[in-house]
């Protein structure tokens, strides 16, 4: 629900730019009023451009902090999101916790990233759901997704879903002793049936060389095309140095 003044004296006008908070896409407050939205100032709260950011909005919203069963006996899988909102502190203090576990699962698989623009830890940024006026450096539509065993999350990855069009996971990774035993793929298969029940088209994901072969031949992803990228070019998928986009179909999105 995030706006822009385009005036110096901060009037909500016809001219005012709003954010949804589900697929971050531009909307003229003239263009929301002009289709019969009553909007008359600035959201304070959540502002969601249609019914489909809203259903995903408020199914994502809905998993936060709680533990799904999985296929593996004593393996759950959780959402968590950062929370600012003070009539949620008691949650916010153990979810902090979490996200600072699912910080430290993360760099314990990543280099640190340093952003050179903050000097902060890209990482950091993201679980944290760091804000900026630069679109490329807002991370607040972020999710951390993850597998928990024994109460200790043990793969984790960063999700953020544009709407409908496309979810990304720019980060994904499991701690070294819980490797090689099928820990990722657990979590795919529980974030895909997430997705497709959210009716999410695409999942893509920025591939390290080295590993590129595994999410091609092992997880049914596929290089992204330039007409691919030229699909989901409104919004600001991260792309690391060196990796290569790829991208795989949601097989339940159809689904009514």
């Amino acid at each position: 629900g995030s706006s822009e003044f385009e005036l110096a004296d901060g009037e909500f006008t016809d001219k005012t730019v709003i954010y949804c908070d589900q697929c971050e896409r531009e909307y003229h407050a003239g263009c929301v009023r002009g289709r019969g939205d009553q909007l008359e100032c600035c959201p304070e709260g959540p502002w969601l451009c249609g019914h489909d950011c809203s259903n995903i909005f408020q199914r994502l919203q809905g998993l936060v902090g709680r533990s799904m069963p999985t296929s593996v006996e004593g393996v759950t899988f959780t959402v968590l999101r950062s929370t600012k909102l003070p009539e949620e502190e008691a949650m916010a203090a153990e979810e902090h916790g979490k996200l600072c576990s699912a910080f430290d699962v993360l760099h314990e698989c990543f280099i640190t990233l340093i952003e050179p623009q903050t000097r902060t830890d890209l990482s950091h940024d993201i679980v944290f759901n760091r804000e900026s006026e630069l679109r490329r450096l807002n991370f607040r539509g972020f999710y951390v997704v993850g597998l928990e065993k024994g109460g200790e999350l043990i793969t984790v990855g960063t999700l953020r879903v544009y709407g409908k069009k496309v979810a990304e996971l720019p980060l994904v990774g499991t701690r070294f002793v819980h490797r090689r035993q099928g820990m990722c793929r657990l979590l795919f298969n529980q974030l895909e049936k997430l997705l497709g029940e959210l009716g999410v088209e695409r999942l893509v994901l920025p591939a390290v060389p080295e590993l590129l072969p595994t999410w091609t031949g092992s997880f049914g992803f596929q290089p992204m095309s330039h007409s691919d990228k030229m699909e989901i070019a409104e919004h600001t998928v991260m792309c690391f140095q060196g990796t290569t986009m790829c991208q795989k179909f949601i097989a339940d999105a159809a689904a009514p």
